[in-house]
Parts: structure tokens; C-alpha cells; sequence
């Protein structure tokens, strides 16, 4: 339990003579749970700061997908849900038994 949310990473950089240590973006793996399962994250910096890094991509465990908070790919759906940034659904895309779902917040399907 004492390395939950550790793991190893991958950080891009470029020397400056003013910004030395100037970090460009990153990929890092993270441990989840009390199990062995892993997630890859991906991250950028915006330029306003050294290290200002933002997460934009996080693969998990199972195969499902997060872009930059706004956006998940659910794995076993498949789903696909549009998200604002208080974490409330505003929108999604759905696929089976060939029929297509598309809503919005207000869970009215127009199907397709």
C-alpha cells in the first residue's frame, strides 16, 4: 500500500540559459489500488511556468481513457462521455447491437 499512486516516468525537456530545467511534457505510469494494475498518464506544459505540467491523457487498468478530464472512452460499453470541469456529464456517444445513442445531460437519447 505504501506505493499507491507511484511509478516510474518519462520527462522531455530542453536547456535554457535562463530556464535550465525547463520541463516540456512527461509520461509517468502510476500504481492503482492494492493490487499490481497500472495507468499511463500523459501530460503538457501550457509555457507558463518550469513545471507547470497538466494532465491531458491517463489510460487505466482496464483499458478505459481520460483526455484531459473532459472526455472518457469507457472500455466495456463502449461509451464515450463529454464531461465540463466539475466532473458532471454533459453529453455522450453510445454503441450497441448496431444501434447508435447519442444524449445529453438530460439523459434524452436521440437514437440513430
Amino acid at each position: 500500500s505504501g506505493s499507491i499512486g507511484n511509478g516510474g516516468g518519462l520527462t522531455f525537456g530542453q536547456y535554457h540559459d535562463t530556464y535550465p530545467n525547463w520541463t516540456l511534457s512527461q509520461i509517468a505510469s502510476s500504481r492503482l489500488g492494492s493490487g499490481y494494475g497500472g495507468s499511463l498518464r500523459f501530460f503538457t506544459n501550457n509555457g507558463s511556468a518550469e513545471n507547470n505540467l497538466t494532465e491531458r491523457l491517463t489510460i487505466s487498468d482496464d483499458g478505459s481513457s481520460t483526455f484531459a478530464g473532459d472526455i472518457e472512452i469507457l472500455k466495456g460499453s463502449p461509451l464515450i462521455r463529454v464531461k465540463d470541469s466539475t466532473n458532471s456529464v454533459r453529453g455522450f456517444l453510445s454503441v450497441g447491437s448496431g444501434v447508435v445513442k447519442m444524449g445529453g445531460s438530460d439523459n434524452n437519447n436521440v437514437e440513430q
